[in-house]
């Protein structure tokens, strides 16, 4: 078992903000033609109805794509403010009753590019490996 005892709050603050930057970024987009179509329904609907169009739609566009654009660094900091106070509060609490627990379990598969990359060094002249040379080479272990 593995407590997590601490989590740093600026590191807290950069998950946070380009997590929330990052859905706004996503579902922002949502949001725009959400507006774009409610102006689009009512510019329609005041052409119905009085014969000449009210430009809703047009001004809603504008305004939605512009809210879009300034909502990124919006939700960046509101991300990274609510980030860094969970953390504080993560912290606080975490020093009256413990911190989260966590079970891990060590799994031995590697990438085959990252096996090559982690292998030990080669021992002996032009690489030639006596025996206990390849016992440390076969119990290599990157994680330890």
């Amino acid at each position: 078992m593995y407590t997590i005892k601490r989590v740093s709050i600026g590191s807290a603050f950069r998950v946070g903000a380009v997590s929330s930057a990052l859905v706004w970024v996503v579902f922002g987009i949502l949001f725009v033609l959400w507006i774009i179509a409610v102006g689009n329904a009512f510019d329609s609907a005041g052409t119905q109805f009085s014969g000449q169009s009210n430009n809703v739609g047009e001004f809603s566009g504008g305004a939605a794509i512009f809210t879009y654009l300034c909502g990124i660094p919006i939700y960046a900091v509101i991300g990274g403010i609510s980030g860094a106070l969970y953390a504080f509060i993560y912290n606080l609490v975490a020093g009256w009753v413990g911190g989260l627990e966590l079970e891990l379990e060590q799994t031995h598969y590697m990438p085959q590019a990252y096996q090559q990359q982690q292998q030990p060094p080669m021992g002996g002249i032009g690489g030639n490996m006596g025996a206990q040379q390849r016992k440390q080479r076969d119990d290599y272990d990157p994680f330890e």
